[in-house]
Formats: structure tokens, C-alpha cells, sequence
């Protein structure tokens, strides 16, 4: 168990920068909610890190099932939520100028992350884990209570505090002085404890602790000093353990508190989608068919949410000898919307996540590639085609047969056969490498291509786009009677226009 993780099966090394393909398919913008759920964790790299195999993929898929369980789930958030709060006492512990408070929060933080612990192997036992992840770490929870030394840390930490706790002393203030005794005199009995009750407290049924909001000041630290001269040895023990025992909390149990808010922050995000009938399903993986049914481009889902309005779901399938889809049709019609959708459901597919569809059977592809058409920058003192080229020349020099690549409206800031023609070369590369590859272009002729499936962003009866992409082949039509109704040419127009010029005529 050296090496457990609840996310990774083996060592990982993590991705430290997010992948060239998040800014096209707006995977930084979704990455960045997902991650505010759970401010307090650096969750990023675990949403850049994609998994390369099925079995890693599975063993998430397990966890994320167990906990979408309600019961689960609470439980481990209530374990998260105490852990935290030890990280808070530490936190106040070394900032604290005072000694005794440094000691306190401390000894506070200890019973905290003790109690903790017992929380959960208690709970554990009323829980049906299906998961090989999670049941591997309850029962390297169970058996590291049994370690002499977390024994020894938790009897040691439970006695201090009921030590502290039995200390009695009386408080004689005269003029500007302030004496100490241990004398048990009755009638200083409930002052002291009026005085010193915020400085303890009961946050826990198995504990009773100095509250994690102790604030000593001058005078009281004074004071303390003293209580120390009549208690040497509760004080010198407490100072022992402090120094002692710096390092209490387990790594394993600290890097799984770290990586379950992975799953906990996507689930956060889920929900927000699914109140609004937006459906995630678990990924299948095939070697012979990518099949999704009712996806959608998650952060335009979210803009539609916020604006009270019900974002296009899409369907989109190809078999294994098809490995190119030409997506056309009229522009804003949908399409680069939903080539996003495809790469969101493949990046979060490899993450081992649920994805924003009733149904998804994909490729395990290795990589991902992305070329979205891009503004023309001033300072790079190139064109806008050869920043394509160069973009698409490192694309494909990379790419191998098991990736995909996902193309937005290459080259169209040259003229017409010219885009054609270094369309063609690309797609001969393409199908030498034995990719995947989903291209929206404004190129009919692209789907003659072999290996080629016809996919087109479709218009009602009255021109309007739908945004619905469906499988068929390029007639031309969608965009032309686009553009004729937009100039207002169709035949009724001219017609009407006919009509009009007849009456002047007259």
C-alpha cells in the first residue's frame, strides 16, 4: 500500500500544464468551474492527466460509481470536512505567536484528525463498497488503527487533553496585580471557569478539545506561564508531544483526503447539469464504432442554463473503416459547437468520468489533436494560413494511428482552391497515419474522399438553423439556400419583387 491512490492504479507522473487542445474545445474554460468547487485543493493537474488504458479507466468508473451512492458519499465528505479542519488548526498552530496557543491548536488538530479516523472505520462498517479503490484504502484505514503508533498518538493526545482539562487553580486579582495558586477555594471555582470557558470546548462526542477558534492574548498567556510553574509536568509533556510528533498525519491517508475531491468536484459539477435534465452516462469503449446518442457541448449547456434556454443535443456515430467525418453546412449553424461536444466526451472519457450524453461508446484513443481556426496575431508577422500550416504540420509529425484529431475551418483565409488543395493533402496524411479525424470545413468535395462519413448542420423549412448535425450527404443546398434567403432572393422574393415592379409599370 506504499503506493496506494484512489486515482491511480500505478504511479502517475501528473501533467503539469493543460493539454494544446483545451483552449479549442473550451476544456479550460469547464476544467476551471470544476475546480472552484473545491477551492482549497490543486485539482487541476488530475483534470490535465488523462489515462492511456482501460483497466485504470475502469477502476475510476467504480469509485465515481460508489460515490454517486448518497450514503457513501456523505460519509467521506464528512471525513474531508473534519480533515480539513485539522489542516486549519496546523494552519493556526504555526502562525500563533504564543506558545501555549501553538500547543493547543495543535493538540486540538491531533484529537480532531484521531477522531477522524475512527469516524471513519466506524462508518465504513455500515457501507457496502463495490469499488476496489475504496475498499482497499478501508482496509488500510482498519489496519492502521491497529499501529503502535497511531495508538500510541491517539491515548497520548486523549490523556493530554484530559489532564489539561483537570487543571484547577484560583485567580486572586488585587489593584493591578494578578496572583496564581492552586489552592482549592470554592468560591474562585466558577470565575476561573467563566474565564477560561473559550478556551474549551466539546466538537466531537469522543473528544473533549481546546476549540479550534482559541485566540490567547497577553494577559492570558501571562497567565498561563504561571499555570505552568504550578503544573510542570502536564506543561512539559505537552511540549514534548508538540515537538515530537510534528509529522502525525499519515501519506497515504493525506494524498487520499487530496484525490477523492477529484471525484467530488466533478460530481458537484454534474449536478448542476442534471437538474436541468442535461444527462451524463458512463462511457463504453469499442474498437469498432464510435456511437453517441443526445451529447452536448457542456459549457455552452451552462450559458444556456443561466439564460433560462435548452441547449441542441446532438447523435454522432462512425464505424471502424470510416476514419474521417466531414461536418458542412450553412456558418453558426452548430457545428463547431459540436465538434467541442466530441472532444469534451473523448478528454473526459480518458479521465475516467461520466460524460455529457445518454449514451457513449468511443475509441481509447492515446491522444488528442485540435486546429481551430485562429485571428491573425500582428506581433507573430505571419499569416493566418501559415500559422495553419505550421499548426497542422506539427499535428500530424506527432499523431499516430490511435489518435484523434478534431479540425475547425482550416485554411479558409486563402482562396477556395487553394484550401482545397492543401485540404487534400492533409487528408491523404491522415489517412496514411489511420487516425480519427472530425473536420468541419465549408468544402463539399471533401467528403468524396474514401474512409469518409457525410455529416451536415441541418435547416428547418423556413431557413433556419436547427443545430442539429446529421448524418447525410453535402448537397450544397443548406448553405446556398442559406445565403439566398439571408439576400433575400428565393423565388418568393423575386416574385414578390416582380409583382411590385408590375404596379409601377401601371
Amino acid at each position: 500500500m506504499e503506493n496506494f491512490s484512489i486515482l491511480f492504479k500505478k504511479p502517475t507522473k501528473l501533467a503539469e500544464n493543460q493539454p494544446e487542445y483545451f483552449y479549442d474545445l473550451n476544456l479550460d474554460k469547464i476544467i476551471e468551474q470544476i475546480v472552484a468547487i473545491k477551492p482549497k485543493y490543486t485539482l487541476k493537474p488530475y483534470f490535465f492527466t488523462t489515462l492511456n488504458n482501460l483497466e485504470d479507466i475502469e477502476y475510476r468508473h467504480k469509485v465515481l460509481m460508489d460515490l454517486e451512492n448518497s450514503e457513501i458519499f456523505n460519509v467521506f465528505d464528512n471525513f474531508c470536512s473534519q480533515f480539513e479542519t485539522v489542516n486549519d488548526l496546523l494552519a493556526k498552530s504555526e502562525k500563533s505567536f504564543y506558545k501555549y496557543e501553538k500547543q493547543f491548536c495543535f493538540l486540538n488538530a491531533v484529537n480532531n484528525y484521531c477522531s477522524a479516523i475512527f469516524y471513519l472505520q466506524r462508518k465504513s462498517l455500515e457501507l457496502d463498497f463495490k469499488s476496489q479503490g475504496l475498499k482497499a484504502f478501508i482496509n488500510y484505514l482498519t489496519n492502521y488503527t491497529k499501529k503502535p503508533d497511531f495508538v500510541n498518538l491517539s491515548d497520548t493526545a486523549a490523556e493530554l487533553e484530559e489532564k489539561l482539562l483537570s487543571i484547577k487553580f484560583n485567580i486572586l486579582i488585587k489593584d493591578a496585580a494578578i496572583t496564581i495558586s492552586d489552592d482549592n477555594v470554592n468560591d474562585f471555582e466558577q470565575d476561573v471557569i467563566d474565564t477560561f470557558l473559550h478556551l474549551v470546548g466539546n466538537v466531537d462526542k469522543e473528544y473533549t478539545i481546546f476549540k479550534q477558534s482559541t485566540d490567547i492574548n497577553h494577559i492570558e498567556y501571562q497567565i498561563l506561564e504561571k499555570v505552568e510553574k504550578l503544573y510542570p509536568d502536564i506543561f512539559t509533556r505537552l511540549d514534548g508531544f508538540f515537538n515530537q510528533m510534528q509529522d502525525f498525519i499519515d501519506k497515504i491517508i493525506e494524498t487520499f483526503v487530496d484525490q477523492i475531491q477529484f471525484y467530488f468536484a466533478f460530481l458537484g459539477y454534474m449536478k448542476h447539469f442534471e437538474k436541468n435534465n442535461i444527462k451524463f452516462s458512463y462511457p463504453e469503449f469499442s474498437k469498432e464504432t464510435i456511437y453517441i446518442e443526445n451529447a452536448c457541448d457542456i459549457d455552452l449547456a451552462d450559458e444556456f442554463i443561466k439564460n433560462n434556454k435548452i441547449c441542441a443535443r446532438n447523435d454522432f456515430n462512425i464505424q471502424k473503416s470510416e476514419k474521417i467525418a466531414i461536418i458542412t453546412g450553412p456558418n453558426q449553424g452548430g457545428k463547431t459547437t459540436f465538434v467541442r461536444c466530441i472532444g469534451q466526451i473523448t478528454h473526459l472519457s480518458k479521465l475516467g468520468l461520466k460524460v455529457p450524453a445518454t449514451k457513449a461508446q468511443i475509441f481509447l484513443f492515446d491522444n488528442i489533436w485540435s486546429c481551430f481556426e485562429r485571428q491573425e496575431q500582428v506581433q507573430s508577422l505571419r499569416s493566418r494560413l501559415e500559422n495553419d500550416l505550421i499548426r497542422i504540420k506539427k499535428i500530424l509529425d506527432n499523431t499516430a494511428s490511435d489518435s484523434i484529431l478534431i479540425l475547425n475551418e482550416i485554411f479558409s483565409s486563402t482562396t477556395y482552391d487553394d484550401a482545397l488543395f492543401l485540404s487534400k493533402q492533409v487528408l491523404k496524411i491522415i489517412l496514411e497515419k489511420g487516425c480519427v479525424c472530425i473536420w468541419v470545413t465549408f468544402m463539399d468535395e471533401l467528403c468524396k474522399t474514401e474512409k469518409t462519413a457525410s455529416f451536415v448542420a441541418a435547416i428547418d423549412q423556413n431557413q433556419n438553423r436547427t443545430f442539429k448535425i446529421v448524418r447525410k450527404p453535402p448537397d450544397g443546398l443548406a448553405y446556398a439556400m442559406s445565403i439566398v434567403s439571408k439576400y433575400h432572393l428565393t423565388k418568393k422574393d423575386i416574385d414578390q419583387r416582380i409583382k411590385n415592379a408590375s404596379l409601377f409599370d401601371v
